[in-house]
């Protein structure tokens, strides 16, 4: 008799771990938040809540993240994206490094990945205060720059010639410039405002460590980039 309940144990294990691991068991989701990849760290945090879950996706499907984090000072709430995928139910012990998460998200794709507005702001200490508008433009920009995503980049900048370059600048003045240089951004640039000057309600200069930006407000009430300038702040 024993023999015979061997084979219907074993069963019950493979349809118990069906269960806990198949999609059906998962719920499908569109959802928005934080990602942050880190050694022994695949943490996904949504909008307005506390929830912490833990990533399951190869690294293929993380390619854009890797450029983006290329810049200093990433944490936990520094990269925003929308993504799409299963969720598991909650469990104990739970996913990932030492089991520390209690769900797990089932990663199927990534969209609109960029820098969070909190990272973009974490070193500006100044009064002025940047127009919502304009720092969602901003950060969309300097996402765009950092991807070399040139397409997305000429749809940001005004009608102002704006020169896109991607062959390498001399050693000796490769952090100066007026042309946005693709290998500058990947290597040297720094997304992280540092200075804001106003002037006038339509003009703003967004100043970084490495790179300034004007911007002004078109008709339609769009920013647009309308000057560009790499010189690294002394």
């Amino acid at each position: 008799m024993k023999k015979l309940y061997l084979p219907y144990f074993i069963l019950q294990f493979y349809l118990i771990a069906f269960y806990l691991f198949s999609d059906d068991n998962k719920e499908y989701k569109i959802i928005e938040g934080y990602l942050y990849i880190g050694f022994e760290q695949n943490e996904f945090r949504p909008f307005k809540t506390t929830d912490v879950w833990w990533i399951n996706s190869d690294r293929t499907a993380l390619a854009e993240y890797s450029f983006l984090v290329a810049a200093d000072n990433i944490d936990s709430h520094s990269i925003q994206c929308k993504i799409e995928g299963y969720l598991s139910p909650k469990k104990t012990p739970g996913y990932g490094h030492f089991s520390a998460y209690k769900r797990e998200f089932k990663l199927i794709s990534i969209k609109n990945i960029s820098y969070s507005h909190e990272y973009i702001l974490k070193k500006y200490k100044g009064c002025e205060v940047i127009p919502d508008s304009l720092l969602s433009n901003y950060t969309e920009l300097v996402t765009a720059l950092r991807l070399c995503d040139k397409s997305r980049v000429e749809s940001l900048i005004g009608k102002e010639k704006i020169t896109l370059t991607d062959t390498d600048r001399a050693t000796a003045a490769s952090d100066y410039g007026t042309d946005i240089n693709l290998n500058f951004l990947k290597n040297n640039f720094q997304p992280q405002i540092l200075i804001v000057r106003r002037d006038s309600e339509n003009d703003f200069l967004l100043r970084t460590a490495t790179t300034a930006f004007w911007f002004k407000k078109d008709s339609k009430g769009k920013w647009k980039l309308v000057n560009y300038l790499d010189k690294p702040i002394q």
